[in-house]
């Protein structure tokens, strides 16, 4: 297990982003499930890339920052900023997506919220990476 505590940071980050999906896609009555059922497979696809992403982003912590340091998965700390970037993309999108569809919501804040941490923790990766600390 690695000092920093930018673990726990990156396992809520994903953590949050699957969750909110899993809602999205549970929930018949959201607004948001409306909007991706409105939309069809293309809907699904996106909300489905999102918490895949969020998974890989959960397995990149479990392998690169909890289990011991012989265990490790290099493309995982190689592309760490690429993935969290994508899951603040996908967020962006489903704002854009809602304010397309419903005009302004609430539901926006959480997802705003979660695409500027993921963005910070990106930033924070190639940071890192560049002093040369990749994990």
């Amino acid at each position: 297990m690695n000092g920093n505590g930018k673990w726990l940071a990156r396992l809520l980050v994903a953590g949050n982003a699957i969750l909110a999906c899993l809602l999205i896609l549970q929930e018949p009555s959201s607004l948001l499930n409306q909007t991706v059922d409105r939309a069809g497979l293309p809907g699904h696809i996106s909300v489905s890339a999102l918490v895949v992403l969020g998974f890989l982003a959960v397995v990149d912590v479990v392998i690169n920052d909890l289990l011991p340091p012989k265990y490790e998965l290099r493309c995982a700390l190689q592309y760490r900023h690429t993935v969290y970037m994508l899951i603040a993309l996908g967020c962006l999108s489903l704002i854009f997506v809602i304010v397309k569809s419903h005009g302004p919501s609430s539901s926006m804040v959480h997802y705003g919220m979660v695409a500027v941490a993921a963005m910070v923790l990106a930033v924070y990766d190639l940071r890192d990476r560049y002093l040369g600390n990749p994990r």
